[in-house]
């Protein structure tokens, strides 16, 4: 799986996601899925993000920080055992729809935002809410013992991030390949060629 989200239901059943803002949760209806503690955990290989950049938009590959040994070669990206692949645990809370004339039910997950931290904001002013640690995973999760309140206090910006851009292919949402998440050059020979022509077309004019 390259970058795509390990839904927490089953994967043959109808599902959709969707993000909200942090500064919105309390507002949330007091019946809503946070209130009732549906709180969940998206686990992610990482996640896109596109910055402007010289008119254009380039995607970044944003993860946490991977052993020394784990790289993004070919290799690796293609093998799919995830042993020793850090993912992301994005906070979330979930629900689900159940059709009044009977069938399957509508499970549904919401991904919270939040501003961006330091280490992202030149790539986007926003970022999803990571839960960083074991302890953090296991709070937000713990609806029995942790009430809503405090649980949100680990729903804030994290610096612990790795990015890299990657080649724009993962624009096309169709396309499920290594090369979506393998690290590149930016190309800067455009602008390069831009700034050692200006003075020939200066000359010329002259």
């Amino acid at each position: 799986m390259f970058c795509s989200f390990l839904h927490l239901f089953p994967l043959t059943l109808p599902h959709a996601w969707t993000d909200i803002f942090s500064s919105s949760t309390l507002s949330l209806p007091p019946k809503g899925p946070l209130v009732k503690g549906k709180r969940c955990v998206v686990l992610t290989n990482g996640y896109y993000e596109w910055q402007q950049r010289n008119g254009q938009k380039q995607p970044y590959f944003i993860y946490f920080p991977q052993t020394v040994q784990k790289t993004f070669s070919k290799t690796d990206i293609e093998d799919e055992d995830p042993n020793g692949q850090r993912l992301l645990t994005m906070a979330g809370i979930f629900d689900y729809w159940e059709p009044p004339n009977g069938g399957e039910a509508l499970y549904s997950y919401t991904i919270i935002t939040v501003e961006a931290s330091k280490s992202v904001s030149s790539i986007h002013h926003r970022m999803p809410a990571i839960l960083d640690g074991d302890e953090a995973v296991g709070k937000w999760l713990d609806f029995a013992e942790i009430p809503t309140q405090e649980a949100l206090k680990f729903i804030h910006p994290i610096d612990n991030l790795a990015f890299h851009p990657v080649s724009t292919v993962v624009n096309n949402s169709r396309n499920n390949t290594p090369e979506c998440i393998m690290p590149i050059q930016l190309d800067l020979k455009k602008i390069c060629f831009v700034f050692s022509r200006r003075p020939e077309s200066v000359q010329a004019a002259k």
